[in-house]
Formats: structure tokens, C-alpha cells, sequence
């Protein structure tokens, strides 16, 4: 069996899949992990995503599992946007399109896309 975290209405808005269940669990190292786990999940799917309304799905179910990380870490989403632009300042953003040295990572998500 495997374990993910979802939504709080998955569950409620619609007939369960055979052999699931609805878990509640207050370990916080289990919510951090499923959390963590749910991010690289969301993250794997945008490149897959074709069109502007699949994209723009995508982008919000990432932009949830950012609010509920922050959540767990005592931020708000509003907290999170602050220091993302402090840094864009700082920084700059990606909107230039700057390509540096690859990692595992994206060399991998770049593969898939190509």
C-alpha cells in the first residue's frame, strides 16, 4: 500500500477508489515526508501538462503544496511570496531564462520534456 497525502475533499466528493482509505495522522515527520513527496509528484506532472488550462492546473496544485508546506512550517503563502520576491530582488528571477550548469535533477525533468 502506498501512502500520499491528498486533498481534504478527495475523499468526500467522490466514490473511493477499491482498497483505499482515508488516514488522519498528526506525525509530523510522516506530513513533512508526504509533503516533500507530494511536491516532486506535482513538479513531475507540469512538463506533461500540454495545454494553458492543464498547465495552469499543474501550476496550482504545485502553488497548494507550497501553501501547505509553509503551513506546516508556520508560513503563510503570503509569507512565502514576500521572500521570493526579496530574493527576486536580491537575485533576480527566472524570467530571463539564464541556464547555468545542470544537476541530476534537471537534467532528468529536461529529458523527459525533450
Amino acid at each position: 500500500m502506498t501512502l500520499k497525502i491528498v486533498r481534504q475533499r478527495m475523499m468526500d466528493v467522490g466514490p473511493v477508489p477499491d482498497g483505499c482509505r482515508r488516514e488522519s495522522t498528526q506525525d509530523k515527520e510522516l506530513i513533512r515526508a508526504l509533503l516533500t513527496a507530494k511536491s516532486h509528484e506535482e513538479t513531475q506532472k507540469l512538463p506533461d501538462a500540454r495545454t494553458p488550462g492543464e498547465q495552469l492546473t499543474e501550476l496550482g496544485d504545485m502553488l497548494e503544496v507550497v501553501r501547505g508546506l509553509g503551513e506546516f512550517y508556520g508560513l503563510t503563502l503570503q509569507d512565502i511570496i514576500d521572500r521570493a520576491d526579496v530574493k527576486v530582488k536580491e537575485r533576480g528571477g527566472f524570467v530571463q531564462r539564464i541556464a547555468g550548469t545542470r544537476d541530476r535533477f534537471t537534467a532528468d525533468l529536461l529529458r523527459r520534456i525533450e
